[in-house]
C-alpha cells in the first residue's frame, strides 16, 4: 500500500496526488492492492502553489509505504507607486492586464513570472514607459512610475489643450461635437477654439457678465468681434 500526506492542510481540498494514472486521491489517502515494483505518483495542480514534483517509487512484496510531501506556496506581490501624488490624484493608474487599473501602492497578489507594468493615460500628464518586472514567489516587488506634467498637450488633437478642457468640463479625449474644436456648447456664436483664444468660457454665452454675447465681444481690441 502507498500513503501520501499533502501540506499544508490548507489545500485540503484541492490538494491531491495519484498514482500510475489512477483517480485523484486526497491526502492522507491509501492506496492499496498496488503491486510490487516502481509506480509513478502525480501531484493536482492548484492555482497560487507549486506542487510537488511527479516521482518514482518501489514497492517490494507486502509493503506499506508512506510520505509527506509540500506543495509551495508560488504566489508573489507586486506594488506600483505613481509620481508625483498630483498625477495620482488626477487619476494615474497602473495595470498588467489592461483592464484591471489599480491606484498608486497597491498591493496585487500574482503567480510567480514576468509581467509588463503599463500606466493609464490621462489629461494633462505625459504616461510612464512601460515597465518589464520580475514577481518572486513569496515576496513583494516594488517599482515606480513617473508621470510629468505637460500643460500642453492635446491629447485629442484638436487644439485645444487638455488643461483648458478638463478646467470648463470638456472631454479631454474627444475631438468631436461639442467637445471639439469647433463645438459651442453655450450657444453664443463663438465656437471652443474662438473661446480658448478669447480667454472666454464656453459654457458661459457672457463671460464677462456685461449684456453682450461672448461672440459678439472684442477680447483683442482689434475692433472685430471675437
Amino acid at each position: 500500500t502507498l500513503t501520501i500526506y499533502l501540506e499544508p492542510m490548507a489545500l485540503s481540498n484541492d490538494a491531491a496526488f495519484r498514482v500510475d494514472g489512477g483517480a485523484w486521491q486526497p491526502g492522507g489517502a491509501t492506496v492499496s492492492n498496488l503491486s510490487p515494483g516502481a509506480h509513478l505518483i502525480e501531484y493536482k495542480a492548484v492555482e497560487g502553489w507549486a506542487a510537488p514534483a511527479s516521482e518514482g517509487v518501489t514497492l517490494a512484496e507486502g509493503e506499506s509505504a508512506s510520505y509527506t510531501r509540500f506543495y509551495q506556496w508560488d504566489m508573489g506581490q507586486l506594488v506600483v507607486y505613481i509620481t508625483p501624488g498630483a498625477a495620482a490624484l488626477a487619476g494615474a493608474q497602473w495595470t498588467v492586464d489592461g483592464s484591471n487599473y489599480f491606484d498608486s501602492g497597491y498591493a496585487l497578489s500574482l503567480t510567480a513570472g514576468v509581467y509588463i507594468v503599463q500606466f493609464k493615460n490621462i489629461p494633462a500628464w505625459d504616461s510612464p514607459s512601460n515597465i518589464s518586472i520580475a514577481v518572486a514567489a513569496s515576496a513583494q516587488t516594488n517599482t515606480t512610475g513617473g508621470y510629468v506634467f505637460a500643460p500642453n498637450k492635446d491629447s485629442d488633437g484638436d487644439g485645444l489643450p487638455d488643461v483648458w478642457e478638463v478646467t470648463y468640463g470638456l472631454d479631454p479625449f474627444d475631438a468631436t461635437g461639442i467637445n471639439g474644436a469647433f463645438g459651442d456648447a453655450d450657444s453664443d456664436g463663438l465656437v471652443n477654439m474662438h473661446e480658448y483664444w478669447s480667454g472666454t468660457d464656453p459654457l458661459n454665452p457672457d463671460t464677462d457678465g456685461d449684456g453682450t454675447m461672448d461672440g459678439n465681444e472684442d477680447a483683442d481690441g482689434d475692433g472685430l468681434t471675437n
